[in-house]
């Protein structure tokens, strides 16, 4: 069964994974303003801060976050929110996961980026003691927001030893890439920061290949339409480059459709995958659910979700002994995991 195998998640966006009750409490212990957020009616506060079907495009999609944000952003909202997406994670048979966000997105309350970060980082540290997980931060620059991102990343590495561990670019993938992302992104690598970008979800297959050849990306986040061009696929199968997929979130994007799913092509050409929720709270989902659909939708064996597990636990941006750690603490609870369905 999917929700028993351990599970690694790399694509999960901090913002996007939150619990919608908690969000309600949390307007309603700031005395937000109720007739803008709902908050006094569950089915309508949900519209607010989720989507209930597939949106038209990505830009769509991403409707809910500026809300959903906003009522983060407190140091005890930041950090209860930590708490609970360990908690959350580790329900689902999570044993390592990197959550990726970006502090500015959560300063319009009066925070500082680097408050919020702390507050997040806070969180995390006490989830992490209270459940056997292991999280790890990735920070995302906003295409639309270049001036944040020398900032953002200068933030990464000074707190490398605090859980960060790369950096991302996220938002409306069809908008140019700014020198600022780009000087970010190098600031990032010089400081021992490793580097994941959304790309061809819905952009095209060029930006995977921008991806990595101008921005150095180990990992691609979705990078659906990289199969639409030859010679970017076999760049990226060529140098190994971990894809990020989000099988429910492509659907709810359009970014591709189950019948003719990418994924499936990846599973053909023994391409370097894994499978993510993206924004598990947005569209009430869960990463035991991900890998049903899989199952379901594209008739993915038990032997290959598994493999992908794999897939992200070597893809992770762990240090090369924690990485260790974890691929030896895998392969136990795989084991375990077999033999109990053996005995089924």
């Amino acid at each position: 069964m999917a929700g028993y195998i351990p599970k690694v998640e790399l694509h999960i966006h901090f913002d996007g994974a939150c619990n919608i009750e908690s969000l309600q409490d949390m307007c309603r212990n700031d005395g937000l303003d109720v007739t803008h957020f709902h908050h006094d009616n569950i089915e309508e506060f949900k519209k607010v801060v989720s989507l209930i079907e597939p949106q038209e495009s990505l830009v769509d999609f991403l409707r809910p976050f500026p809300d959903v944000c906003y009522i983060l952003s407190t140091e005890r909202n930041l950090r209860r929110q930590a708490i609970e997406f360990c908690k959350e994670q580790y329900s689902h048979n999570v044993i390592y996961c990197e959550t990726r966000l970006c502090p500015h997105l959560f300063t319009r309350r009066g925070l500082l980026p680097e408050q919020a970060l702390l507050a997040v980082i806070k969180g995390l540290e006490e989830g992490q003691k209270c459940h056997d997980i292991k999280v790890k931060v990735i920070l995302s620059l906003i295409k639309s927001n270049p001036e944040w991102s020398i900032e953002i990343a200068n933030l990464a590495v000074k707190h490398k030893d605090n859980g960060i561990v790369g950096i991302d670019i996220a938002g409306d993938e069809l908008q140019p890439m700014d020198q600022q992302h780009i000087d970010a992104f190098k600031i990032a690598r010089d400081g021992g920061l490793h580097v994941t970008v959304h790309a061809g979800e819905s952009g095209p297959a060029e930006n995977v290949k921008q991806a990595i050849e101008l921005l150095h990306a180990e990992r691609i986040g979705h990078g659906y339409h990289v199969v639409n061009n030859h010679e970017v696929y076999q760049l990226a199968k060529t140098k190994g480059v971990h894809f990020e997929t989000c099988l429910t979130s492509s659907i709810y994007t359009k970014s591709s459709k189950y019948e003719t799913h990418t994924i499936k092509m990846f599973l053909k050409d023994k391409v370097n995958f894994g499978l993510n929720t993206d924004d598990p709270g947005i569209m009430n989902i869960n990463i035991v659910q991900e890998f049903e659909s899989a199952q379901r939708d594209l008739g993915m064996t038990e032997d290959e979700l598994i493999e992908t597990v794999f897939n992200s636990a070597r893809s992770s941006f762990l240090p090369p002994h924690e990485k260790q750690q974890l691929l030896k603490l895998l392969e136990e609870k795989i084991t375990l995991y077999k033999n109990r369905e053996l005995k089924k």
